[in-house]
């Protein structure tokens, strides 16, 4: 299925999003591992996040940003001082004491 050098074999991913393709090194018996179950953390240590991601759902790192990141201009429009100031928690959407 993989050609494997040194142990290595090169998968290909391509963004679902944008289209951008990449194509990386990962060690033939870790890539092995993750697709027989094994978490990709556990399988392939040697892969940042980003590259992580790639395999998993094919998405890059740029439309990940673009996708999960809050602008700063918009980090303060759910709420307003004085509702975080009485314990308000933006992302249970109640009180502290509510919750």
């Amino acid at each position: 299925m993989f050609r494997t050098i040194n142990g290595k074999i090169a998968v290909a991913t391509t963004c679902p999003m944008c289209g951008d393709t990449a194509v990386l090194s990962v060690s033939a018996a870790g890539y092995a591992a993750w697709q027989n179950g094994v978490v990709i953390q556990t399988a392939l240590p040697e892969l940042d996040a980003d590259d992580r991601e790639r395999l998993v759902s094919g998405i890059c790192p740029t439309c990940w940003d673009k996708m999960f990141s809050v602008p700063e201009d918009d980090e303060d429009e759910d709420y307003d001082d004085c509702d975080y100031e009485m314990g308000f928690d933006p992302y249970m959407g109640c009180y502290s004491d509510d919750c």
